[in-house]
């Protein structure tokens, strides 16, 4: 679950403990921004743990690679996001790091989908 901002995203969700109806219904509204802008859907937060889980990897800790055959897009985004100028060294790193991912095999659907949240962030 790469959410940019963890401890921010469970305070979120903490408020929705809360008697006020009002500040609860904010706090959903948070939430769903906040996973909009991360590019993320409740079935990659949430996984069913009755579930069969044979699609992921022990090693992986639950996470569900991307087929080398089906990373050509997020390569050439990388690459694209790459050649921006303005870009950290941080963002650069990490940019560096799916690069590297990809390469081994360890490219994940989440690391997919932060990727164009990312790629849509940096844009906007």
């Amino acid at each position: 679950m790469p959410i940019s901002d963890r401890t921010g995203f469970i305070a979120l969700l903490e408020q929705l403990r809360q008697d006020d109806d009002a500040a609860v219904v904010a706090a959903a509204r948070d939430i769903t921004q906040h996973m909009e802008a991360e590019g993320l859907t409740w079935e990659a937060l949430i996984v069913d743990p009755a579930a069969d889980h044979d699609d992921y990897d022990d090693e992986g800790g639950g996470a569900v690679f991307v087929p080398a055959s089906d990373t050509a897009s997020d390569a050439e985004l990388i690459d694209s996001l790459l050649a921006a100028e303005g870009l950290s060294d941080d963002t650069r790193d990490e940019l560096m790091d799916y690069k590297q991912d990809i390469a081994e095999g360890e490219f994940t659907e989440a690391d997919s989908q932060y990727l164009r949240a990312l790629a849509k962030r940096l844009a906007g």
